[in-house]
């Protein structure tokens, strides 16, 4: 009956997250776009076998559930928040991800619905994966080099994990659809995605949830653009 339940409980539409950018003491690389915040995240380990949450499972729960107007802080729809670590066990049996209401219900049809964008199979079995490793609220940024930066290889993964959910398919929010290299380019070059990524005055902070996607992918990102935003 629970899963049943929450299967309806989580009709949502998909959102995207990051994390905001904080205004950083000094900057590197400014050629007038925007500044790219140094980075003074302490380095963790990586192991290449686990599943981490803080930069794997929350961005992708944020994007595809915890939307503006769904399962984010200030709607929290029908009494569900998905935004957060704690909020996010209550759907989750650590260790079971067949028993496990989160995965019940992005296997079902209810979530996301089926005219937003659905999850892939790759970003599914990322969540069961880290499921039957404990489902714990652990972290690492040991893999993640800021400084050889390419569209392919390190810029677009992090869309797909932190965006694709609220900027995909044919319900796309803003009317952007970030999945393609030309609609990335334009709004790196107009300043969009500076802008958006960094919460500067004007903008809109996207994702608009903290915690989404890591210093270091933000600056990949950013040094991306600062490159030219190519193809590469």
């Amino acid at each position: 009956m629970l899963a049943g339940c929450v299967l309806m409980l989580l009709l949502c539409a998909p959102g995207c997250k990051h994390e905001p950018g904080a205004a950083p003491d000094t900057t590197i690389a400014d050629n007038g776009l925007c500044a790219i915040p140094i980075d003074t995240t302490p380095i963790s380990t990586c192991n290449a076998d686990t599943v981490y949450f803080q930069q794997q499972i929350l961005p992708l729960v944020n994007s595809y559930c915890a939307s503006t107007g769904c399962h984010n802080a200030i709607a929290h729809a029908f009494g569900v928040r998905l935004d957060e670590y704690s909020r996010i066990m209550v759907f989750v049996s650590p260790g079971f991800p067949a028993a496990s209401d989160l995965v019940l219900t992005v296997q079902s049809t209810y979530m996301p619905p089926s005219t937003w964008p659905q999850m892939s199979a790759a970003q599914l079995n990322l969540i069961i994966t880290w499921i039957q490793q404990g489902a714990l609220n652990n972290t690492c940024n040991g893999g993640c080099d800021p400084t050889n930066v390419t569209y392919h290889a390190s810029v677009k993964p992090v869309f797909q994990t932190a965006c694709y959910g609220c900027h995909s398919g044919n319900n796309t929010s803003g009317n952007f659809n970030i999945t393609t290299w030309a609609a990335c380019n334009a709004a790196s070059t107009n300043g969009t995605l500076c802008g958006d990524i960094l919460d500067q005055a004007g903008h809109h902070l996207m994702p608009p949830a903290p915690s989404a996607i890591s210093p270091c992918d933000r600056n990949r990102i950013l040094r991306w653009i600062h490159q030219g935003a190519p193809d590469n």
